[in-house]
């Protein structure tokens, strides 16, 4: 992010693959973001440092297939989940 916005947030932006993202950000890093599945698409998260965790709507971290530099998971439509940074789990 623009060292201009430290802290922020954004809601409802469309992603690949029918998804609705909304997101928020404190000092230059991620905090939270919220990913909702339109189409039961494969999602994908850009996450080269492999430290995102993804939680269902329950919030229990569930199982991704990892490459160097994403995360990838199924969905189905009307699925949400939450990407948080790894220790802040829950």
């Amino acid at each position: 992010l623009p060292g201009a916005w430290p802290e922020g947030s954004v809601h409802g932006l469309r992603a690949r693959g029918g998804f609705s993202v909304g997101m928020v950000w404190a000092d230059g890093v991620l905090v939270e973001a919220c990913v909702v599945s339109e189409a039961g698409a494969s999602c994908r998260i850009v996450d080269p440092g492999g430290d995102l965790a993804v939680l269902d709507s329950m919030g229990n971290a569930i199982a991704t297939a990892r490459t160097d530099w994403c995360q990838a998971f199924s969905t189905s439509p009307g699925m949400r989940f939450r990407v948080v940074p790894g220790g802040a789990r829950g």
